[in-house]
């Protein structure tokens, strides 16, 4: 009776690693994951740690599950989209990736000059609030996790071009 229980729970982590294995695939053919994203959803789907881990480390020996490239690939559309250094940071590191780990890549994606570009480029969208126009416009941009440093000269500059602009 025990080999044969024995016999059954090995064929249930079997089942349960192949399953794990096919929802992985079905999940990364509609988008990228981190590693621990990976894991989590697995997990949340209710495939045991053993399952879960073992899928997620095929996709990996697959490159099907690639840190590095979630991890450019996720920053690159962040950027795009108008977020933040610390923003990006922080949405990294709750997927599982510690950036301060990866050598030049604040370098790589942010430069002072650039970060108060892309902040600029988001005010100029902006409407001019009626009152406290500063204070908003930089707590907007922190928000979006712009260094304080950056939304208050981004702000500054802001006011000044339209100021100047009314002026004309």
């Amino acid at each position: 009776m025990a080999k044969s229980a024995r016999e059954l729970q090995e064929k249930v982590e079997a089942l349960d690693a192949e399953q794990a294995w096919t929802w992985l695939l079905a999940s990364l053919n509609r988008r990228d994951f981190s590693r621990k994203e990976a894991l989590d959803h697995l997990r949340r789907k209710g495939f045991g740690a053993r399952a879960s881990e073992a899928a997620v480390l095929r996709a990996e020996e697959l490159r099907f599950v690639n840190d590095a490239r979630y991890l450019d690939t996720f920053t690159s559309q962040k950027v795009s989209q108008g977020w933040g250094r610390r923003r990006i940071e922080r949405a990294l590191s709750e997927k599982g990736i510690d950036v301060s780990e990866v050598e030049g890549w604040a370098e790589t994606y942010f430069s002072p000059r650039s970060e108060l570009e892309r902040a600029r480029v988001l005010l100029a969208r902006r409407g001019t609030p009626e009152k406290n126009a500063f204070e908003k416009w930089v707590r907007f941009l922190a928000g979006r996790g712009f260094d304080f440093g950056v939304a208050k000269e981004a702000a500054r500059d802001e006011l000044r071009e339209r100021e100047s602009g009314e002026a004309d």
